[in-house]
């Protein structure tokens, strides 16, 4: 398999370099445990689920967050 070089990439518009990341993004679905993860992220997650244990009702669920940031 021959990858892009960066020049190559670069001949793109921002749109479809977005587009390509979307594309590589999508890719990865169902092999997040393949993926690795550095110790300083998981102390982060580690830390906000120990957050959500101890108050539960100070976290918002996925679709009120979405809808903030959403603004709908």
């Amino acid at each position: 398999m021959r990858y892009p070089t960066r020049e190559e990439i670069l001949e793109l518009s921002p749109e479809d370099r977005l587009r390509l990341i979307d594309d590589l993004w999508d890719t990865l679905e169902g092999e997040a445990d393949a993926l690795p993860v550095s110790e300083e992220h998981k102390r982060i997650l580690d830390d906000r689920l120990e957050a959500l244990r101890r108050d539960p009702e100070s976290c918002s669920d996925w679709e009120e967050a979405k809808r903030r940031i959403l603004g709908d």
